[in-house]
């Protein structure tokens, strides 16, 4: 993909947002009996010197090389040291899409996230965040030319707009949040992220987070 394609616009759409992974959070609802508290999950973690964690595939936080299977990237470093000075071990458990990272925690089927995602409210209601490893910035894109935007982004809340998405992932949210009245072009989780880009290069939308 030329580096000339697309265009950064000069509006930063997201101030800047933490990225963390999730822990299990108390269980917050009588009807949902089959969460864990805290308590419980570390307990399991102790007896068994195992932490099971979920994970999203996507450089520079986590990758998996296609020919060896080995997993690398920043979280997959700060998870596994992290872990190793607790005295346990990680056990890297599935794939999980930014929209269902959540539901895997409240069914217990991990204790973690062990990659990288943005702090927002919607995650917040079922898990809790560290400290932030390191802040990210969010910009909007348009293709080369397109001088729509050249006074900001306020144009793009019509429905004359098309943004580019996929499904849990921040840009959905930004969407939603920012621009309710603009339509969306969304891909489906486990989508290749260079098909959000994809989608502006070939007109099927106009702007991409």
């Amino acid at each position: 993909m030329s580096p000339k394609s697309t265009a950064t616009l000069s509006a930063v759409v997201a101030a800047v947002v933490s990225l963390a992974f999730f822990l299990p959070l108390v269980n917050r609802s009588s009807t949902a009996s089959n969460q864990d508290g805290p308590g419980r999950a570390f307990a399991r973690i102790q007896a068994s010197g195992v932490v099971r964690a979920a994970y999203a595939v996507g450089a520079p936080l986590l990758t998996i090389d296609p020919n060896t299977e080995a997993k690398s990237g920043i979280f997959y470093d700060v998870v596994t040291q992290a872990v190793a000075r607790l005295g346990w071990e990680v056990n890297w458990e599935e794939e999980v899409g930014y929209g269902e990272m959540i539901q895997g925690l409240r069914d217990s089927r991990y204790e973690i996230v062990g990659s990288g995602v943005w702090i927002n409210a919607d995650r917040a209601r079922g898990a809790d965040f560290t400290l932030p490893i390191y802040y990210d910035a969010v910009f909007a894109y348009a293709k080369v030319g397109d001088t729509r935007f050249a006074e900001g982004l306020g144009a793009l809340n019509s429905p004359d707009f098309t943004i580019s998405t996929m499904d849990g992932e921040l840009g959905a949210t930004i969407a939603a949040t920012d621009y309710p009245l603009a339509r969306t072009l969304a891909l489906p989780q486990f989508s290749d992220f260079s098909q959000l880009v994809l989608n502006v290069l070939a007109d099927r939308a106009d702007i991409v987070f």
